[in-house]
C-alpha cells in the first residue's frame, strides 16, 4: 500500500494524539507507583565504614549568593562526622556577592574550603565549569570526591550512603540525579518529569 504526502499529513494529528495518552497514562501510572513507594518508605541509617574515610565534597558556584548558603548547611546536617569531611567551593568568577557570602560562612565553619577559579588555558576541555570542578578537585585533600551543585540540598544520609557503596572495591563511579522543588503547579510537573527521566535513565544505566 502506498501512502501519499496528503494521507500521511491527515494521520498526524491522531499519531501525536496517541503518543500524548500513551505518554500521560504511562506518567500518571509511575507517580501513584512512586508515590505508594513514599508511603511506605521508612526513616533508614547507613551504616559507618571503618575506618571512616576522609572525603571532599566540591561545589563549584557562579553567582550563587542566593543557594550558596542553603547548599553548605545541608552538608552540615549530615549524618556523617563533620572531622571527616571538606567542603571545598570553588567560587567560579561570580559577579555578585556569592565570594562574599562564603567568606562569612567560613568563619563559623572550619571544614569549609574556598578557592577562586584560576585562567588555565592548557586545556581547552577545561572550560567554565569543568574547569571549577577540575581546580576544585585538585585542591581536595579527600580520599573520594562527592559533588554537587550550589543550587542543591543533600539530604542528610548523602554523604554516609555514597560513601558506603564506595566500599565495593568493583565500584569507581557513582551516579545521582536531583529533582526540582518548588510550590508552584509547574514546579510539581517538572518535578515528576524530571522523577520520570532519571528513573529511566537509571534503569537504562
Amino acid at each position: 500500500m502506498r501512502y501519499t504526502i496528503d494521507m500521511l499529513v491527515a494521520a498526524a494529528p491522531y499519531v501525536v494524539l496517541v503518543a500524548l495518552i500513551a505518554y500521560s497514562v504511562r506518567t500518571v501510572i509511575f507517580i501513584i507507583g512512586a508515590a505508594r513507594e513514599r508511603q511506605r518508605r521508612i526513616p533508614y541509617t547507613v551504616p559507618m565504614p571503618t575506618p571512616i574515610p576522609f572525603i571532599s565534597v566540591v561545589i563549584p558556584a557562579r553567582n550563587e549568593e542566593h543557594t550558596i548558603a542553603h547548599c553548605v548547611h545541608s552538608l552540615l546536617a549530615s549524618n556523617y562526622p563533620q572531622e571527616c569531611f571538606e567542603i571545598v567551593v570553588v567560587n567560579d568568577r561570580s559577579t555578585d556577592r556569592t565570594g562574599e557570602v562564603l567568606q562569612l560562612l567560613q568563619r563559623d565553619i572550619p571544614n569549609l574550603v574556598i578557592h577562586n577559579t584560576v585562567d588555565d588555558n592548557t586545556n581547552v576541555n577545561l572550560q567554565g565549569k569543568p574547569r571549577a570542578l577540575h581546580q576544585g578537585i585538585m585542591h581536595s585533600r579527600g580520599e573520594y570526591i562527592l559533588m554537587t551543585d550550589a543550587d542543591c540540598i543533600v539530604p542528610p544520609t548523602w554523604i554516609p550512603a555514597i560513601v558506603q557503596t564506595f566500599q565495593n572495591a568493583h565500584i569507581g563511579l557513582i551516579a545521582a540525579y536531583t529533582v526540582p522543588k518548588g510550590k508552584r503547579l509547574f514546579d510539581y510537573l517538572q518535578m515528576h518529569e524530571w522523577l520520570l527521566n532519571n528513573t529511566m535513565a537509571s534503569a537504562g544505566v
